[in-house]
């Protein structure tokens, strides 16, 4: 996300009443579970939640994105005119998280890249108030496991290479196509799906941790 694109919105929208909530946002359709919990004022206007979930599931923002909740879809202001069928379209720029989830333990989906339809649980965890003299921030609580790579073919296409490289890793024997699938996605020997790297993931929450 570069410094022009911060200035197209708001991080944060006025609200009476803010809250430090706490979010757990789990990749569906796989398991073990792929997935990130970060705390956030409960202002932050979807738009920027967006580009948070986006960086810090590890995906590098090359494909549209949206929020489902109930029958409505919360859109990037600059691709609401990219969907042809504009009825229950609302603009993520204009709400924030506090507006879709109300109540703690509710959840909501967002779904990143159409094609391959990474499809994202947005889990309400806990919901908390702020001390008097308490600074309202973004932060990095845990999380497990690495992202897939973009453009992979979604879940089943992950699931093939996860796959390959257990195959690989056995010493069984692989095909030229097979070899060159798992080059194209940098799977080599020191990948490990189990990893994560935490400190990136604070250092995401930090830059993103804009007042």
């Amino acid at each position: 996300m570069g410094e022009s694109e911060e200035r197209n919105y708001s991080p944060y929208l006025y609200r009476k009443q803010v809250r430090k909530y706490t979010l757990r946002i789990t990749l569906c359709g796989i398991k073990p579970a792929i997935w990130r919990k970060v705390e956030v004022p409960s202002n932050i206007s979807l738009r920027h939640l967006s580009y948070l979930i986006i960086e810090i599931m590890g995906l590098f923002n090359h494909h549209m994105n949206h929020f489902i909740v109930g029958k409505n879809y919360y859109v990037p202001k600059d691709e609401y005119n990219v969907y042809d069928d504009k009825e229950d379209l609302l603009i993520q720029n204009e709400y924030t998280i506090s507006d879709v989830l109300t109540e703690k333990g509710k959840h909501i989906r967002f779904e990143y890249d159409f094609g391959d339809s990474w499809m994202h649980e947005v889990k309400h965890s806990s919901v908390a108030e702020y001390g008097e003299s308490e600074e309202r921030h973004i932060r990095f609580v845990g999380g497990a496991r690495a992202c897939p790579p973009e453009d992979c073919g979604g879940i089943w296409g992950y699931q093939e290479l996860l796959e390959l490289f257990a195959k690989r890793k056995a010493r069984k024997r692989l095909t030229a196509d097979e070899k060159e699938l798992l080059e194209w996605y940098d799977i080599d020997s020191e990948f490990d799906p189990d990893y994560l790297e935490k400190e990136d993931c604070e250092d995401i929450a930090e830059i993103f941790d804009v007042e």
